[in-house]
């Protein structure tokens, strides 16, 4: 699937959105009726999302700081990303001793709101994005 082609034209806000909410259903899916062939359709699911946000996170990234910033803005963000990994074991364990799925069921829903939230609340300055809503008239969109 050209999902690249969907962050080029579309917005690269919008796929890592769209994206992001795929994982969170795949996840959903998984963690709601764990049978082997409803898992695997959430897998289907959740690799359509990845590949949405694969390379569209870092592009987006590279379009609002700038390429020349963006190595040490990444290095940070797997910095962060490993230190809330390690808060994450001990809440995980916590939430498992609950009920296995539960943890499945969390990260899902997470990741949906997530997504609803990249959608209205992240800008993109950079990226490609649709002619503001007062260039719209009568259902066509004017020239750019």
């Amino acid at each position: 699937m050209p999902t690249g082609v969907v962050a080029d034209v579309v917005g690269r806000r919008r796929s890592v959105s769209i994206g992001v909410r795929l994982i969170g259903c795949g996840f959903l899916i998984e963690g709601a009726v764990p049978v082997f062939g409803v898992i695997l359709l959430a897998q289907l699911v959740w690799g359509v999302g990845e590949t949405f946000t694969s390379g569209a996170r870092e592009a987006w990234l590279a379009d609002e700081v700038g390429p020349e910033r963006v190595e040490p803005v990444l290095l940070r963000g797997v910095q962060v990303g490993r230190a809330a990994g390690v808060v994450g074991i001990g809440t995980s364990v916590a939430l498992a001793s609950v009920r296995l799925n539960l943890l499945i069921l969390i990260g899902g829903g997470l990741f949906v709101a997530l997504g609803r939230c990249s959608s209205w609340r992240c800008r993109s300055a950079g990226s490609v994005r649709s002619p503001a809503p007062s260039a719209r008239r009568g259902g066509r969109w004017w020239p750019p």
